[in-house]
C-alpha cells in the first residue's frame, strides 16, 4: 500500500542518517586518539593516564567547533561521558550528561527521547558515585519525558529498561520499593528492545535488589539471565562483565555455591586487574572479601580489602567520589574483625574524610550531604564501636540506624537484619534483656530460611539466640540450641569452610558449660575456639582469641591447673597490652 511504501522510504532515510552520524561521530573520535602520535583506538590504550589528556583535548575541540550539528554534538558527548565513565572519571561524566540532556531540551524538546537518554546517563553517572537520592532526582524528568513520548518503537523500549535499570541501582543503595517499582515499569518494555547492554544491565540491578529484600534465589536467576546477556554480546565485551560476575558470585555465595561463587569471583578479578582503573577493582575485590569473610578466613578477606584500598589510596584526590568511601568501610569490618581495632576506626575516619571532600561541591546538595558519613551510613560504625568496646556510641549508631530503614518502609530486608543482628549483640554486651530478646523476636517473625536470608547470617542468627536464651537463665535451652548447631556444620561437606562459625558457637556453649559448673566440658571447647581463632586471624592482635584464652584461664584455673591458667591468662594480657585505646568495659581480667 501507499503507507506502506511511504513508511519504507522514511524508515530508510532515518537509516541512512544514522549511518551518516555514526560514521561522522567514528571520524571525530579517531581523530581524538589519533593525536597521541599512535593512532590507536583501543580499549586498553583508552585505560591508560594519558587518555584522560587526549579525552579532554577531544572535549575541547568539539565545544569549539561550531560546525558540528546538533545530533552528531550529543551522540558525541553521550561517546565521551561513556569513556568518562569506564575510566572512573565520574564528575566529568555526570558534567558531559548534563551538558548533552540541556543540548537535547534545546534542539528536541523536553519530551524528546534523546533528552530523556541524556538525563538517564546522568542518573547512571550520580548513582556509580554513590549518589543514590540525587539519581533519582535525575531520573525523574526523564521517566515523565519516557510517558509523554507517543510511541512504541524499540529505541523508546530501550530507554525504558535503561531508565529502569538506573533507578533499580540507585534502588540497591538504598530504597528497595522505588527500585522494585521502577523494575516494574521496565519489564513492560523489555521484550521490545533489542539492545542487549541495557536488557543486561536491567538484570543485574534486579537481581541486586531481589537479594538485597530476601528473595536469594530469584536473584540469583536475575543475575544468570544478566551474564547470559551480556555473554551474548560477544568475546570482546567480556572484560566489561566485571560487575555482573561479582555480583552473580555473590548470589552463588548467598545460595550456598561456595565453589561457584569463587570461581565467578575469582573471573571477575582477572577482567580487571591489570588495568588502570582503580574504580574497577574496588567492585572485584568486595566480592573476594565477602567470600573470605562469610567463609571465616578473616585474614585474607582483611589481604583483599586492604590491596582495594591501597589502589584507590594511588588515586588524585580531585578523582575521589562519594562511592569510593565502600572500600574502607570494609576495610575497617576487615580489620577489626581480626583484631586491628585501632586501624579499623581509621579507616572510618579516612571514608569519612573523603565523604565531606566528594561531597562538597554537589549543586543541590540533599539533606544529609553536609554531615558526617556516619549518620548516613551507620551500619559499619556499629560493628567497630562494638569491637572497640564503645558501646554507648554503637548504641547511638544503631538509634540512627533505625531512623534511617523506618524512612525506608516496611520491607525487612539485609539492613533491617544486620540492624537486628547488631542490637542482640549490644544487648548482650551491655547484659540489656530487652533489647536483646526484642531483636530476635523481630527477626523470628520474619520466618526466615536460606531462600529468604544468607544461610550463613542465620547461623550467626542461632548463636546470638542461643546467647540471649543464656542471657535469660535457659542454659539448657542455650546449650541444646548450640550442640544441635554444631551438628549441622559438623555434617556438611563444606564443614572446613565453616570453622570460624563453629568456633564462635564453642565458644559460647564453653561459657555456657561453665556456668553450669561443668568446667571439664567446657575446657576443650574452650580450647578448640582458640585455635580457630589463632588460624583465622592475626594471633597477637585478636581480641576473639583474648576472650577465648580468659575464659580458658578461669577453667584451667577452676580445675587446679594453675600453669596453664597463668599461660593462658599471660597470652590474653599480651594481646590486650597491644590495643592500649580500646575501652576498660571490654576487659575481663581472668583470675
Amino acid at each position: 500500500s501507499m503507507h506502506q511504501a511511504q513508511r519504507a522510504q522514511v524508515q530508510e532515510r532515518l537509516a541512512r542518517q544514522e549511518a551518516t552520524r555514526a560514521q561522522m561521530v567514528s571520524k571525530f573520535m579517531e581523530d581524538v586518539f589519533s593525536a597521541n602520535g599512535r593512532g590507536g583506538k583501543d580499549v586498553k590504550a583508552a585505560r591508560q593516564r594519558t587518555a584522560r589528556e587526549l579525552l579532554d583535548r577531544g572535549v575541547d575541540r568539539l565545544a569549539a567547533d561550531q560546525a558540528v550539528t546538533p545530533e552528531v554534538r550529543i551522540d558525541l558527548l553521550a561517546t565521551f561521558g561513556t569513556i568518562y565513565r569506564e575510566m572512573g572519571l565520574l564528575d566529568r561524566s555526570v558534567a558531559l550528561g548534563r551538558q548533552r540532556a540541556e543540548l537535547a531540551r534545546v534542539a528536541f524538546g523536553e519530551d524528546s527521547l534523546a533528552h530523556a537518554d541524556a538525563l538517564v546517563d546522568v542518573a547512571w553517572g550520580l548513582s556509580v558515585m554513590g549518589l543514590a537520592e540525587e539519581a533519582v532526582t535525575a531520573a525523574a524528568p526523564a521517566r515523565a519525558a519516557l510517558k509523554r513520548i507517543p510511541s512504541t518503537s524499540e529505541a523508546l523500549a530501550t530507554a525504558w529498561v535503561r531508565y529502569a535499570g538506573v533507578v533499580a541501582d540507585a534502588g540497591a543503595r538504598g530504597n528497595l520499593a522505588l527500585g522494585l517499582a521502577a523494575t516494574a515499569e521496565g519489564q513492560v518494555w523489555m521484550a521490545r528492545s533489542e539492545n542487549l547492554a541495557a536488557k543486561s544491565f536491567f538484570h543485574m540491578n534486579l537481581g541486586i535488589l531481589r537479594l538485597q529484600g530476601g528473595q536469594l534465589r530469584e536473584g540469583l536467576d536475575e543475575l544468570r539471565q544478566a551474564m547470559a546477556l551480556h555473554d551474548a554480546m560477544g568475546p570482546d565485551q567480556r572484560a566489561k562483565s566485571f560487575a555482573i560476575e561479582s555480583w552473580l558470585g555473590a548470589a552463588e555465595l548467598y545460595n550456598g555455591n561456595i565453589d561457584a561463587a569463587r570461581s565467578r569471583i575469582e573471573s571477575a578479578i582477572k577482567s580487571v586487574e591489570g588495568t588502570e582503573v582503580a574504580t574497577e577493582e574496588q567492585w572485584v575485590y568486595q566480592g573476594l572479601w565477602r567470600w573470605f569473610d562469610a567463609t571465616g578466613n578473616l585474614e585474607d578477606a582483611f589481604r583483599t580489602a586492604d590491596k582495594a584500598v591501597l589502589r584507590l589510596n594511588q588515586l588524585p584526590v580531585a578523582d575521589l567520589t562519594p562511592e569510593m568511601v565502600m572500600p574502607f568501610k570494609i576495610h575497617s569490618r576487615a580489620a577489626w574483625r581480626t583484631g586491628r581495632i585501632e586501624l579499623a576506626l581509621a579507616s572510618l575516619n579516612r571514608a569519612e574524610a573523603m565523604w565531606a571532600h566528594s561531597t562538597k561541591s554537589l549543586p543541590d546538595p540533599k539533606p544529609g550531604n553536609g554531615q558526617p558519613l556516619r549518620y548516613g551510613q551507620p551500619t559499619f560504625w556499629v560493628g567497630a564501636y562494638l569491637a572497640a568496646g564503645r558501646l554507648a556510641e554503637a548504641a547511638e549508631m544503631l538509634e540512627v540506624q533505625r531512623r534511617n530503614l523506618a524512612d525506608e518502609g516496611p520491607v525487612f530486608s539485609f539492613r533491617t537484619l544486620d540492624y537486628h543482628l547488631s542490637s542482640i549483640e549490644l544487648g548482650l554486651e551491655t547484659q540489656d534483656r530487652q533489647r536483646a530478646r526484642a531483636s530476635l523476636d523481630a527477626i523470628l517473625k520474619q520466618q526466615l530460611n536460606p531462600e529468604s536470608a544468607r544461610f550463613y547470617e542465620l547461623w550467626r542468627l542461632e548463636v546470638l539466640q542461643a546467647r540471649t536464651l543464656a542471657l535469660e537463665g535457659q542454659m539448657q535451652q542455650a546449650e541444646a540450641k548450640l550442640r544441635d548447631f554444631l551438628k549441622t556444620i559438623e555434617a556438611r561437606n563444606d564443614a572446613h569452610h565453616w570453622s570460624d562459625h563453629a568456633a564462635r558457637a564453642r565458644f559460647a556453649l564453653g561459657e555456657v558449660l561453665m556456668a553450669t559448673g561443668r568446667v571439664n566440658e567446657a575446657r576443650p571447647e574452650l580450647r578448640l575456639a582458640a585455635e580457630v581463632f589463632r588460624k583465622t586471624q592475626v594471633a597477637e592482635m585478636s581480641l576473639d582469641l583474648a576472650r577465648s584464652l580468659e575464659a580458658l584461664a578461669r577453667a584451667d584455673a577452676a580445675t587446679n591447673d594453675f600453669t596453664s591458667s597463668r599461660n593462658h591468662a599471660g597470652q590474653a594480657k599480651a594481646i590486650w597490652a597491644r590495643h592500649p585505646s580500646l575501652s576498660p568495659s571490654l576487659r575481663v581480667t581472668a583470675k
